[in-house]
């Protein structure tokens, strides 16, 4: 079931879990899990008060299953984005102009389309190139008995993309090519950024015109004015060209900047800046002070209406190819290097680095899923403990006739974490689920499908995030055995 971004952590109605029903599960598989559900759940099955109000909240949970299931086009819109779809507005108009087919077809479009844009915005992909024509022949021709010609000539090509590992660092990857009368030059660049109070810290490493090794730094002193700089080392042959720069930005109105940057190298120089920008225009002017030149620049832009001409480009995918040239000829080293050395070098970044990472991020989706579900886990588990109460007349039915003729009976079924290193159960993130399971058991068999075992009725999730399992001690034909299953784990006994 589909979910986007905060509402993740948002817990969903399982409703075929609840059923105990396949997602391909037919009409009358339906019927069937209602008719048996309802006949432990009915109020009218139950006299005392307390059973009674219990019966209404798990009968009610039932009949809303029910009612999704059985109708297509809910169904449909249930299967593409959760409950949550049948409550969302807009949707009543979809049910009833489109086919459950179509239904699905218009989800996993828009779906991809989603993930497109999710993906974009982690990564923040940033390109230009640009290509500079020579196209005076045209208008001024050299020779007017000749076709004019026209030239390309320069072109460059920059792209970025950024890697959020953790909701304060993030790697940056970039790179760049330029052209010129067949001559060109490339760089490319990686950083690792991390965000600070008020600021932010970058070291980047680069490759291409010597090595490059660098560190940036920012922070924002007032809500009007920000500072930034760094320095950077460039070894080259010929030694190491040191270069220093710094940047005063300054908030001048609701629609003007103003900067004065200074750097210290190879080409020293003072520039200051002015940007103003509105719906309608955009204004900029610079002064640079500086070795070798010195010159002022003005542009002027003027933004065209969005109703009278609008240029989309969207990019779904990307790929970077860093071909090295190891040797002319296959010679051991260069084979081993070429291998056996990505690989190594794969593995350590994977486990030293990106495995704590991603641990990291896991670790704080399970928090905020938590926090975020922390009521509603709170309720599950006593509607688990309402739903066992009203089952005991149920599982003392089945287990006589289990026992009448030597069938499938449940002696002991645990469900939820095991501890580390060990085979038995954390009694703090475990419940038992004897009643629960053996209720299941029809004519001898148990079928659970593929899904997790907290959306059972009588089950509740125990530890939010974690590992589970599903141990279940039973006898058939007076033969005990025991069997361990993952939570989303699909069983049937006996096997």
């Amino acid at each position: 079931m589909a979910s986007d971004n905060e509402s993740d952590a948002e817990l969903d109605e399982n409703y075929y879990t609840f059923l105990n029903l396949p997602r391909d599960a037919t009409q009358e598989q339906i019927n069937s899990a209602y008719r048996k559900q309802s006949r432990i759940y009915h109020p009218d099955k139950h006299q005392d008060p307390e059973s009674k109000q219990k019966a209404e909240m798990m009968f009610n949970r039932t009949k809303r299953a029910y009612e999704v299931l059985s109708d297509p086009h809910q169904r449909a819109i249930y299967d593409s984005v959760g409950e949550k779809g049948l409550k969302t507005e807009g949707w009543e108009i979809v049910h009833r102009t489109k086919t459950p087919a179509e239904i699905r077809e218009e989800y996993e479009r828009l779906a991809q389309a989603a993930a497109e844009r999710r993906m974009q915005q982690r990564t923040n992909p940033r390109g230009n190139i640009t290509i500079n024509v020579n196209a005076t022949e045209i208008f001024t021709p050299y020779d007017e008995s000749e076709m004019p010609r026209v030239e390309i000539g320069s072109m460059s090509i920059a792209q970025s993309i950024e890697a959020p590992i953790t909701r304060k660092d993030m790697i940056v990857m970039s790179g760049n090519l330029y052209s010129s009368n067949g001559t060109g030059n490339g760089g490319f660049m990686i950083a690792g950024r991390r965000l600070l109070n008020k600021g932010w810290l970058e070291i980047c490493l680069g490759a291409g015109n010597g090595f490059l090794l660098g560190l940036k730094g920012g922070r924002t002193l007032t809500s009007k004015v920000s500072v930034n700089g760094g320095t950077n080392m460039n070894f080259q042959e010929n030694g190491v060209i040191p270069a220093v720069f710094s940047t005063l930005a300054v908030q001048l109105d609701k629609h003007t900047i103003g900067s004065l940057t200074l750097n210290a190298g190879p080409q020293s120089s003072m520039t200051t800046q002015i940007d103003h920008s509105t719906d309608q225009h955009a204004i900029s002017t610079s002064f640079v002070l500086g070795t070798p030149h010195i010159y002022f620049t003005m542009s002027y832009t003027r933004k065209m209406l969005e109703n009278e001409m609008k240029l989309k480009i969207i990019r779904s995918n990307q790929s970077y190819v860093f071909p090295i040239h190891l040797s002319d000829e296959i010679v051991p080293a260069a084979v081993f290097y070429a291998s056996v050395t990505p690989i190594i070098a794969w593995f350590f970044v994977k486990k030293a680095i990106m495995d704590p990472m991603e641990a990291d991020r896991k670790s704080i989706e399970v928090e905020r899923s938590k926090r975020q579900n922390e009521q509603r886990l709170v309720a599950k588990k006593l509607e688990a403990m309402a739903a066992i109460h009203l089952m005991q007349s149920t599982y003392n039915r089945i287990t006589n006739e289990e026992q009448a003729r030597k069938g499938l009976i449940i002696t002991r079924a645990i469900y939820g974490c095991l501890s580390e290193n060990s085979t038995q159960f954390k009694p703090e993130a475990s419940h038992d689920v004897t009643i629960p399971i053996q209720c299941l058991v029809r004519d001898g068999i148990l079928q659970l499908y593929e899904s997790s075992k907290s959306d059972l009725p009588g089950f509740f999730d125990p530890s939010l995030g974690d590992d589970k399992i599903l141990r279940i001690e039973y006898t058939f034909n007076d033969v005990p055995k025991t069997i361990n299953v993952k939570d989303n784990e699909p069983v049937r006994l006996p096997g």
